[in-house]
């Protein structure tokens, strides 16, 4: 997959946030600032300033190239955007907020594309070696500590696959059977997407980046294609490999019966929001403040993206004081 791209990078974390009311009430704090506190908020780095003028998105912008200073509409667009792993957010879609906003990356946007979070900045400690995701990648997706997004198509049309000229044509002359892009990418989920693909090529990912080994084996292939299938419908909550005759039905993920279940309710008004999460293995009870969820197992509340705890990171950005704001946000106002 030859086209990576480095993710979102907006430069200043006020711009996301898990409810889209909240995002809303930002943009009317901004527009209702003057000038100066609009530069304040926009931050130190000087990458962006209120009198910058810069191109729209590709498919969101409409602001064309008025800049900040002169802006003073109070209603604005979110659009869902990928924020961590396994963690979808919303985004103010503006590029004059943002220092890059990959307008590559919202040109092929459809839904039909799929985006390959890898770390290629830094070794694979634990967890899967990749994560996928059905929207647009904060640049710090895989695990809060850079990466990038490899695009399976590169046309929001998706008849243009991001894979090796010759490759799938050679798979298919190998295995005897004909091979796609969604093919392939289900194979490569189904190698790299789980943790002992880590383990055992820990050593190989010293060096940054996954590599993966290709199988000559018909039932092999068709084997492990089948798994990729079920693993990216989850990666992407239900909108991407949806098959109802498969068990995979669009846009719901279904869980066992089993499954852990909200038991006690978790407050979301402003003054009882929760602010610490506590597990307890022997009952396998996670309390979110006051609520609690149960039954969670050890796996779950330990799963880590390499380094990188998934619930502690969902949990950090939903907490009464979320993580990573400035003196523009507002709380939350749930999950």
């Amino acid at each position: 997959m030859p086209w990576s791209s480095r993710g979102v990078t907006p430069g200043r974390m006020w711009v996301y946030a898990p409810d889209e009311d909240t995002l809303h009430e930002r943009w009317r704090r901004f527009v209702a600032a003057d000038t100066d506190r609009r530069t304040e908020m926009l931050g130190p780095s000087g990458e962006r300033t209120p009198g910058d003028t810069v191109p729209p998105l590709p498919g969101v912008g409409s602001h064309g190239r008025i800049p900040l200073a002169a802006e003073h509409r109070t209603n604005t667009r979110t659009v869902r955007i990928g924020f961590r792993s396994f963690d979808r957010q919303y985004v103010l879609p503006d590029s004059r907020l943002m220092e890059r906003g990959r307008a590559d990356l919202w040109r092929v946007r459809s839904d039909r594309q799929i985006y390959t979070v890898e770390q290629n900045a830094h070794p694979v400690a634990n967890g899967p070696a990749l994560v996928f995701s059905a929207l647009i990648p904060d640049m710090h997706y895989f695990n809060n500590r850079s990466g990038c997004a490899r695009p399976l198509h590169r046309n929001a049309a998706g008849t243009l696959p991001n894979v090796t000229p010759g490759l799938l044509p050679l798979l298919a002359g190998r295995l005897g059977i004909p091979v796609v892009a969604e093919d392939l990418l289900a194979y490569i989920a189904a190698i790299a997407s789980h943790p002992q693909y880590t383990a055992r090529f820990q050593e190989d990912l010293e060096v940054p980046g996954a590599r993966i080994p290709l199988t000559a084996a018909p039932c092999l292939w068709e084997r492990a294609v089948a798994i990729g299938r079920r693993v990216l419908w989850l990666h992407t909550y239900g909108e991407r490999y949806a098959d109802e005759t498969a068990g995979r039905p669009y846009g719901r993920v279904l869980l066992p019966r089993d499954r852990p279940r909200c038991v006690t309710e978790i407050p979301d008004d402003v003054e009882a929001m929760p602010e610490k999460l506590a597990y307890d293995p022997a009952t396998q009870d996670l309390r979110v403040g006051s609520g609690r969820i149960s039954p969670v197992p050890r796996t779950v509340r330990e799963y880590e993206v390499s380094g990188m705890n998934v619930l502690d990171k969902w949990f950090g950005y939903r907490r009464r004081n979320p993580a990573g704001t400035s003196s523009v946000a507002v709380p939350v106002r749930g999950a």
